[in-house]
This record gives structure tokens, C-alpha cells and sequence, in this order.
């Protein structure tokens, strides 16, 4: 991709730090950007997770949402640290699971939300919106996780344009799985993980 690019295009790698030599900065190409997901699983590990879990989430049915990019185009590749597969992922079931929350069967957890288009057109998106929380709630979930901050965003502002579009009731929380687990470990709800704020 684009540090490859970077690596084996000499014009391209000049023309970069002649850029960044205006701030007197370069760059040599050794970067690996990683997602956060990944260096949960991979550096931490789900063990040391679980270590950490002082107030257990038993009871409480999670939807985990991993959404269409968090896991492409480069889960199951040595540089995305072969984390987790694209088409049926699983560590943020895992994540929910080690937090002591019970984890639902989801079908649309890699189903497109419609992205940055819900953004400026709404009316576009609605449709893949609804799917994705109709099966949370079939699933009986209490709460939906998510990893992506658009994805968050699209699945909880919309529900009410839903509702009012196609007659549903949704008033489903969507969540950041790293506030499930600030709450697990034992961190305050409102005031370190922000689960208050709308």
C-alpha cells in the first residue's frame, strides 16, 4: 500500500521529506501504523483483559458491530498482525466476553453503515442502518459495540430518522467496546467512560 509505495518509489520518498524538511522533519518508511484492536489482542492479549475486570458486565448482551473497515484491507495479512479475519471477526466478541458480558449472535457485524454518506445524506443510509440495529434488538441485545467512530456515530444519532421513516420504536446504546471495558475495569460510567454523553 502506501508505504510500500513509499519504500519502492525513490521519486516519491524525495518528494515526501522535501515536504516535511519545510518543519524539519523526514521520514525513513519504518512506520507500521497499527489498529488498536490489534495491539489489544496481539500485544496485550485477552488474558491480561480479563486480569484487569474488577466489575464483570455478567448479564449485560452485547452486539458486537466491528463494521466494514475496522478489519479491511488488512486483517489476515502479516502487517495488519493477522488479527482477525474480514469476513467473520471475532475479537470483538472476544473483547465483550473477556469483559464478562455475554456476546449475541450478530449476522450484520460486518455490514456496511453507510459510512461518511449517512453524514451528508441520511436518507441514502437509513435502510442499512435499520438492518444492522433490527438485528440487535432481535438478537435481545442490551447495548451494540462498536470499534469505528463513524460507525458509532451513523448506528446511534439515526435511530430516531429510522423510527420516524419506518415505523420502528429503536432506542438501542451504542458504545465503544473500550467503554464497556473502562466500566469492567472498574473505571467510573459517566466520568471515565463518558457513557453519559449524548
Amino acid at each position: 500500500m502506501l508505504a510500500t509505495k513509499y519504500k519502492n518509489d525513490v521519486r516519491t520518498r524525495q518528494r515526501v521529506n522535501e515536504a516535511l524538511d519545510a518543519a524539519g522533519l523526514s521520514y525513513d518508511g519504518d512506520l507500521n501504523v497499527r489498529h488498536a484492536c490489534e495491539v489489544l489482542l496481539n500485544d496485550v492479549g485477552l488474558d491480561k483483559i480479563k486480569e484487569k475486570v474488577t466489575n464483570p458486565l455478567t448479564g449485560l448482551k452485547v452486539a458486537g458491530y466491528v463494521g466494514c473497515q475496522t478489519v479491511r484491507p488488512f486483517a489476515a495479512t502479516d502487517s495488519g498482525g493477522k488479527y482477525d479475519t474480514y469476513d467473520q471477526p471475532e475479537f470483538l466478541d472476544n473483547f465483550v466476553k473477556a469483559c464478562g458480558a455475554e456476546a449475541v449472535a450478530y449476522d450484520p457485524k460486518t455490514s456496511c453503515c453507510g459510512g461518511s454518506v449517512s453524514v451528508y445524506s441520511p436518507d441514502k443510509t437509513l435502510h442499512l442502518i435499520k438492518k444492522i440495529v433490527q438485528a440487535a434488538v432481535d438478537a435481545k441485545a442490551d447495548v451494540i459495540a462498536t470499534s469505528c467512530p463513524l460507525c458509532q456515530q451513523n448506528v446511534e444519532m439515526y435511530q430516531y430518522a429510522i423510527n420516524k421513516k419506518f415505523g420502528t420504536n429503536f432506542d438501542i446504546p451504542v458504545v465503544f467496546y473500550s467503554q464497556l471495558m473502562a466500566v469492567a475495569f472498574g473505571m467510573d460510567g459517566s466520568k471515565d467512560a463518558g457513557l453519559d454523553s449524548t
